[in-house]
Parts: C-alpha cells; sequence; structure tokens
C-alpha cells in the first residue's frame, strides 16, 4: 500500500492504518509492533495532514512501549512532512522538537534528528522558509552537531550535510546562506574534534562530503596520508572525498594508496568505494587486482560496485568468472551480475 500512489488511497484503508499504528489491530486481529510500526512508515508515504496527528500521538504516547513503532513514527513524521507545507510542516517540526525533550531512545531521537532535517529540505527545495522562520529547528540542529551528546552529534552531523547540500553554495536566501556557513563552520571544527571517536569523526568526514565542501579536500587528504590515524576514519575520509567528486591527482594517489593496504578492511571497502565515485579509470587495474586478492565478500562486493561506477571494459571478463565461480558466496555472484548489467547498460540513465 505505501508504495501506491497517495490519490489512489481510500479513506477507509487509511483508517486502517490509523487504528494498527495507535491500537495495534489490524481489521479485528491483534497485531505486533513489528506491524504498526510498518503501518507508521506507510502512513509516513501516503498520508494526509490528519496523519500527522496521529504519528505526533504515537511518537509521545506512553501506552505505546515499542521502540522500534516510535521510531517508525519519526520517519513517518519526516516522510509525510515533505508531502504538507505551511502551518502543517511548522506543526511537525514543533512536535519533533519537542518530542527530543521526552524521548528515552537514542536512536528515536537520532532518526527525529534526520526527520526534522527532511521538513528543512522540503523547505528549501519549494523556495520557503517555514521551518527555520516559525520554529527553533535550526539552531536545534547545529547545537547538537556542535554540542550535543555523544550519541546524537553524528546524526547532527548528518542533518547539517543533507541541509547543506539541499541549500547549495548559489543560493540566494540569506537566512539559508547563514545556516550553511555555519553548518561547514560546525562540520570543518568537528572533523579535527578530540571529543569524538571514529564513528563520531567519520560522520562529521561524510557530511563534509555530502555537503561537497571544496575546502575540506586538503584536510581530508591528510587524514588518509597519516597511517597513525584510525584505519576506519581514514576510509571514510576517503569516502567524503569521493562524494565531493574532485578527482586529481593529488586525491587519488593517496586512496591508490591506502587500498593497497593490508591491515584493515574497512579502510579498503571505502577507498575501493571513492575509487568507484570518482570514476578512477587509472585506478581499474588495481581494483581488478584488489578483486583477486580480496577474501572478505564485504570488500569484494565493494570493489565490484567500483568497477561497475568507472564503467571500464577492462573489468567484464573478470566479473564473468566471478559470476561463474561456484566457490564464491551467493551474494557476491550476484554483485556480479549488477555490476556487468551497469557496465552494459545502453540506457542513458542507467536503471542499476
Amino acid at each position: 500500500v505505501g508504495l501506491q500512489p497517495p490519490p489512489s488511497i481510500t479513506d477507509g484503508q487509511r483508517d486502517t492504518l490509523r487504528i494498527c499504528v495507535t491500537k495495534g489491530r489490524l481489521g479485528r486481529r491483534e497485531v505486533q509492533s513489528l506491524h504498526q510500526g510498518y503501518a507508521a512508515l506507510t502512513l509516513g508515504r501516503i498520508g494526509t495532514s490528519k496523519d500527522l496527528m496521529v504519528l505526533q500521538r504515537a511518537l509521545t504516547n506512553r501506552r505505546i512501549k515499542d521502540k522500534n513503532v516510535r521510531r517508525s513514527c519519526a520517519i513517518g513524521l519526516g516522510q509525510l512532512g515533505r508531502l504538507v507545507s505551511g502551518e502543517d510542516r511548522v506543526a511537525v517540526a514543533k512536535t519533533l522538537l519537542d518530542s527530543m525533550n521526552k524521548l528515552k531512545d537514542p536512536s528515536t531521537t537520532n532518526f527525529a534528528i534526520i526527520s526534522l532535517s527532511d521538513l528543512i529540505i522540503a523547505d528549501v527545495k519549494q523556495g520557503k522558509t517555514d521551518v527555520v522562520g516559525g520554529t527553533k529547528a535550526r539552531e536545534f540542529l547545529l547545537n547538537m552537531a556542535e554540542d550535543g551528546k555523544y550519541i546524537q552529534r553524528p546524526f547532527g552531523a548528518l542533518a547539517l550535510g543533507r541541509v547543506g547540500a539541499a541549500i547549495t553554495d548559489e543560493t540566494t536566501v540569506p537566512v539559508y546562506g547563514e545556516f550553511r556557513s555555519k553548518s561547514l563552520e560546525v562540520l570543518r571544527n568537528g572533523l579535527h574534534s578530540k571529543k569524538l571517536d571514529k564513528r563520531g569523526r567519520a560522520a562529521f568526514a561524510t557530511s563534509l562530503g555530502i555537503i561537497k565542501d571544496m575546502s575540506s579536500v586538503k584536510p581530508l587528504v591528510e587524514i588518509i596520508k597519516n597511517k597513525k590515524e584510525d584505519t576506519e576514519f581514514r576510509g571514510y575520509a576517503a569516502l567524503a572525498l569521493g562524494l565531493i567528486g574532485q578527482a586529481t591527482r593529488d586525491v587519488l594517489n593517496p586512496i591508490r594508496s591506502a587500498l593497497k593496504e593490508r591491515r584493515s578492511e574497512e579502510l579498503r571497502q571505502q577507498t575501493a568505494t571513492a575509487l568507484g565515485l570518482l570514476q578512477d579509470k587509472d585506478g581499474v587495474d588495481l581494483l581488478l587486482e584488489e578483486l583477486k586478492r580480496a577474501k572478505s565478500q564485504n570488500v569484494k562486493g565493494q570493489v565490484v560496485l567500483a568497477l561497475a561506477k568507472i564503467g571500464d571494459a577492462r573489468a567484464v571478463d573478470p566479473l564473468v568468472e566471478l559470476l561463474k565461480s561456484k566457490k564464491e558466496q551467493d551474494l557476491t555472484r550476484a554483485l556480479a551480475c549488477a555490476g556487468l548489467g551497469v557496465i552494459g547498460d545502453l540506457e542513458w540513465l542507467p536503471s542499476l
């Protein structure tokens, strides 16, 4: 139902979903919290302004004990908030902001943070400033990334990266220009923060990639080069460079060198992904060599996807060989099959 065009859904069908979320019943049947959660997500996709209240109440209802239902409501509010506008979207933002102080589950709070960024992005795309003008959403996200709780700061960073990318550096709306500028300052500082662990700093690196901050290219390259840094963090620095998309020699060479290191599977996965994002045709031979040497399915899968992204014909025969090999795991062979489809796709916009 959630995949159907919203106008095709009847009021009766929506009522059934609403009862499922709030009362845990589907028709005459009692259902599990898993079904309640999926019903909440579905309302986020095909609901109306009436469903904003349903999800808002379910998010903060003390009778709903299951964390997954609340998490789904937090996500659903972000999805549904993109479909409404004006006062309704502001109301959703206020509900999410108010709920942050009441939610005891950190994961639900994290989903609510991302949903809040969805609402601002929807405003940006429509050329409106309802959410940032009518709520404290902007200040909240900046504070979460800069001074939030340990587990929330990475999600605050990702929210700022997503919003900053939607605003772009060509915005003519002053409030958005100031927001993006402040976001970049917070993200750049977080990249070098000693108060965050490797995963926290990795989120700030990734966010700088999402926002495509060209001034962070050099610091990210230095992180990759520094073998004293945590390998996982170095991998995400490479991923950030892949997202930024500046495929110069100064960027590609350190990433290629890091791919050759054998001490970290995570580092090899992310550097392979980065080379794919950067369309590094000169790195195809290196990726093919890694495909032969890799023992982990995770690494093999990322290398296959990178080769598919680059789209060089040199990868066809090795991928065919991988596809035919019954010694490989099924998922690895499936990825090789998909990779061949991408390389050989004749469509202007590849379907895969």
